[in-house]
């Protein structure tokens, strides 16, 4: 568990700190709520359709 902590603090420590300061320097590359839904809603249907097709090739003709 102390390298998953470790590996967490890192994270934080770059890749969020540095996301938060491109955002507070550049507020307009923000996401509105709706269109983080709208996005969210558009990759769970292509997830949908592709797990579809999936069982559909393993089904018998």
């Amino acid at each position: 568990m102390p390298d998953r902590d470790e590996a967490l603090e890192t994270w934080l420590r770059t890749e969020v700190v540095a996301a938060y300061d491109e955002l507070k320097a550049d507020p307009s590359r923000a996401l509105t709520v709706e269109q983080v839904r709208r996005r969210l809603a558009e990759q769970r249907k292509q997830m949908e359709a592709h797990r579809e097709s999936g069982n559909r090739e393993g089904e018998a003709s």
